[in-house]
């Protein structure tokens, strides 16, 4: 990333960790993904999962939750979105 975007981009994410677990996006964008994601790949146990652009990994939580046998690592470039996360 060019260092004359750094900055904005920081800042755009930093406010975007705030909100992005607010229900009303998540219900209207990114559950309905997380659902498409699992009705084409059926996980299984002991599979490794790495979510790339995990944001503050709700969809890492929900797969925590549904298939505890999974092994789930999250990446995410935004560390604001990562402090959530945790």
């Amino acid at each position: 990333m060019p260092a004359s975007n750094k900055k904005s981009v920081q800042w755009l994410f930093r406010g975007w960790s705030r909100v992005y677990d607010h229900p009303v996006p998540q219900r209207i964008f990114y559950r309905r993904i997380h659902r498409d994601i699992l009705k084409w790949w059926q996980p299984t146990a002991h599979q490794s999962v790495l979510d790339v652009g995990c944001g503050t990994g709700l969809f890492l939580d929900a797969l925590r939750r549904d298939h505890p046998a999974l092994k789930l690592s999250g990446l995410d470039l935004s560390a604001e979105m990562l402090k959530q996360a945790s």
